[in-house]
């Protein structure tokens, strides 16, 4: 067990989780794949990598900031573009069926070729620069929801936080602060108990889950949007990754 109660603090100069984009995780069960038209098991590349999930009331306000910022270029000269898909929906599935009914949440990519680095992330020539050191997230004062809530990938405990009862989450594996701190003593793919850290935004992550879910129910179904970017290693395995909606379901979330 961990000895002591460590406080979530960003490392000095981690921007790890403003560069690398990962997966989705989906679980490990069989689905239909709509490039074979079979039933075939999952792998997390189906979904290709993910953009910042943001929910449809910050999109806006999202893109106002970054029209704020002007014309930028990165490192190496190039325009920083600011590509948004949609994330996920809800709605029926069925026959026929080829998108939700419903958007819940929408994604900001990131903008090199493999998917990677956020586009409101200082550039190196910008030398903006956070208190520790790190380059600086351009917009942090308003930045969204999920980024509040990292290292939080989830909240598996059921009712209001203020109660007594023990809660739990998902953490980020990749996070350079979990793997240093939590990594030692505790099986991490297991749910977490929150309350042996201090300094994790939970309520963040409750509004962007319930933004999502708050329409589970039987007769609407979960939709995922395959955005198709790989890195390069990857694509040798995908060289024709999917990309658009695909019916998920709330049963997948388990």
């Amino acid at each position: 067990m961990i000895p002591a109660k460590p406080r979530f603090k960003c490392l000095e100069r981690c921007h790890f989780c403003c560069i690398w984009r990962g997966y989705y995780q989906p679980p490990n069960r069989v689905r239909f794949n709509p490039k074979t038209g079979r039933y075939s098991p999952a792998y997390e590349y189906f979904l290709g990598k993910r953009g910042t999930e943001l929910q449809p009331s910050e999109v806006r306000r999202v893109k106002k900031l970054a029209e704020k910022l002007g014309n930028r270029v990165d490192d190496h000269g190039q325009p920083i573009q600011y590509r948004m898909l949609p994330s996920a929906g809800i709605g029926p599935a069925g026959s026929g069926l080829t998108e939700p009914e419903r958007v819940v949440s929408y994604q900001l990519m990131g903008r090199t070729e493999e998917g990677d680095v956020c586009p409101l992330l200082s550039t190196v020539e910008e030398n903006k620069r956070s208190p520790t050191g790190s380059l600086a997230c351009l917009i942090y004062p308003e930045r969204p929801l999920i980024c509040k809530a990292h290292p939080v990938r989830a909240i598996l405990a059921q009712g209001k936080m203020k109660s007594k009862a023990p809660k739990f989450c998902l953490l980020d594996l990749s996070c350079p602060w979990v793997q240093k701190n939590l990594m030692d003593g505790y099986g991490l793919r297991d749910p977490f108990p929150i309350d042996l850290v201090y300094g994790l935004d939970c309520n963040a992550m409750l509004r962007v889950q319930r933004g999502k879910y708050s329409e589970a129910s039987p007769e609407k179904t979960l939709w995922l949007y395959a955005t198709g970017i790989l890195d390069r290693e990857d694509r040798s395995r995908y060289p024709q990754p999917y990309v658009g909606w695909t019916v998920w379901g709330w049963d997948d979330l388990k």
